[in-house]
């Protein structure tokens, strides 16, 4: 089973069962897929992720005694999956435990239906595969294996998740930045994975800028809207339907301004160099996460004793030193990115824009746009740390300073910007580039305000069983589509 998408245990975990036949449920899902293997068929490749021990932990279960030797518990915070940890009962906390991931039933479907897809916001056959090859390449939590509605994989021990005001902080945003760049160098996910249909990517290809799949996404998900609202009645109809309608008349003016073939842009950039290889760096097609939330990042919880010294006088002397420090370092503090679900091909800048989006406070469904993006010394150390992980060519031009590049109006204002871009002084060319990042990915920031207000309004009439106020996220995804159409557009 591990790392193999295409075997599936036909085990089906009820998640509304009882307590006890629930959790025999998904303790028969981990003896099934992780008693496969054993010390003598683990791949010697993954020896150092910490894997052996595990699936020797959960080996030596296997037999009559396999359910009482294991522990169940539910974790919070997913909105895509129920999650839970299956640990061994007789080890100490420490030992190695699994994540079980149990895909949400929705009212239109039942685990037996062959349509199911059909009217899932997220491809399970897709998910899969993506998740798989990343664990082989080490870049996501190992992939034990999957059974009929969920899949089985690494847990991560003493780890937290982000804050949403921590994501492009001094402390993280550099990391962040870096894993993202990782993650977006990615090759050899088969196409097949592509949420386009044959037709679709033919019609992308020919249309200058390669648009990505988000582009089909968004049109599969308006078409689901329009099942969703058939099953509305009332108070709650008329909300959806205002957005739905809103939404569609800006998809249709947004489509067009970001994904022609010729777009405004192209005629002030091209006697700008810098600007101009910003605006084709950003716009360029890669492996996305698409979800790169607070939630879906991880970092190691940090010793009592490394906060035990800053109790003295020089407490903030020290603090603004420590700060100095991470942001030399390359490799402190350290992040890791999970959850792929909506991974895909998409344009770097829709995949930044949406991080960008989510240091505003959207998990508790109270964002303040105008506070809590990032401002333009954060959003330039996170882009500044990005390129250079991302594209060390590029960043090697953008070293090299040119004074021959033409950008006379603009001359003034980035010679005054260059003190502050990025928190320190940047060479003409860095200062250019920085700059026209900022905007294009501001421009991207709709793309992202505009599927998850889709989302959440497919979730909200989808019978997902997982309890959100989708209604009321919808509408913050409204509100901040107008907030930064008017910021970025207008």
């Amino acid at each position: 089973y591990r790392n193999n998408p295409d075997l599936i245990a036909p085990i089906y975990v009820d998640v509304h069962a009882p307590v006890n036949i629930r959790d025999e449920q998904i303790m028969s899902a981990v003896h099934t897929i992780c008693c496969h293997f054993d010390k003598n068929h683990t791949n010697n490749n993954d020896s150092n992720n910490g894997g052996d021990n595990i699936v020797e932990s959960f080996s030596n279960h296997c037999g009559e005694d396999k359910i009482k030797g294991l522990t169940v518990r539910q974790l919070g915070g997913g909105l895509s999956n129920h999650l839970f940890v299956v640990s061994s009962a007789s080890s100490s906390s420490s030992s190695p435990s699994v994540l079980v991931r149990i895909h949400p039933d929705q009212s239109s479907t039942d685990h037996n239906n062959s349509n199911e897809e059909e009217f899932s916001l997220i491809n399970r056959e897709k998910e899969n595969i993506i998740m798989a090859h990343l664990s082989s390449q080490k870049l996501a939590p190992l992939y034990y294996g999957r059974f009929t509605n969920g899949r089985i994989e690494e847990f991560l021990e003493n780890v937290r998740t982000l804050r949403y005001d921590e994501i492009t902080s001094p402390t993280f945003g550099k990391q962040v930045a870096r894993a993202m760049a990782g993650l977006h160098k990615v090759h050899g996910i088969p196409s097949s994975v592509s949420s386009c249909e044959d037709d679709q990517k033919e019609e992308m290809e020919g249309n200058g800028d390669i648009m990505g799949e988000v582009v089909c996404t968004i049109q599969k998900w308006f078409q689901m809207v329009e099942t969703v609202l058939l099953a509305q009645q009332g108070t709650q109809r008329e909300r959806l339907f205002t957005m739905f309608s809103y939404l569609q008349k800006e998809w249709e003016w947004l489509y067009q301004i970001l994904f022609s073939s010729k777009t405004k842009d192209d005629d002030i950039i091209d006697d700008i160099c810098s600007r101009k290889k910003a605006h084709h760096f950003f716009r360029q097609v890669v492996f996305t996460h698409m979800d790169c939330q607070s939630l879906n990042i991880l970092t190691p919880i940090t010793p009592p004793s490394a906060t035990a010294s800053m109790n003295n006088n020089d407490e903030k002397e020290e603090e603004k030193d420590q700060q100095q420090e991470i942001l030399k370092s390359p490799t402190s503090p350290t992040v890791k990115l999970i959850d792929f679900e909506y991974a895909g091909y998409n344009r770097r800048a829709i995949d930044i824009a949406n991080t960008f989006c989510e240091c505003c406070d959207m998990n508790n469904l109270c964002p303040d746009y105008q506070s809590e993006y990032p401002d333009l010394t954060n959003q330039n150390i996170f882009l500044y740390a990005y390129v250079r992980e991302a594209d060390p060519d590029l960043a090697l031009y953008l070293d090299n300073n040119n004074d021959d590049e033409i950008d006379d109006d603009n001359n003034t204002q980035h010679q005054e910007k260059s003190n502050t871009v990025g928190g320190g002084c940047y060479n003409r060319r860095w200062t250019i580039f920085l700059t026209e990042g900022q905007e294009e990915v501001g421009r991207h920031t709709l793309i992202s305000h505009l599927i998850w207000a889709i989302w959440s309004i497919v979730q909200s009439g989808n019978g997902c069983d997982i309890e959100f106020d989708y209604v009321k996220y919808a509408e913050l995804r409204v509100n901040g589509y107008r907030y930064f159409k008017k910021r970025f557009w207008e």
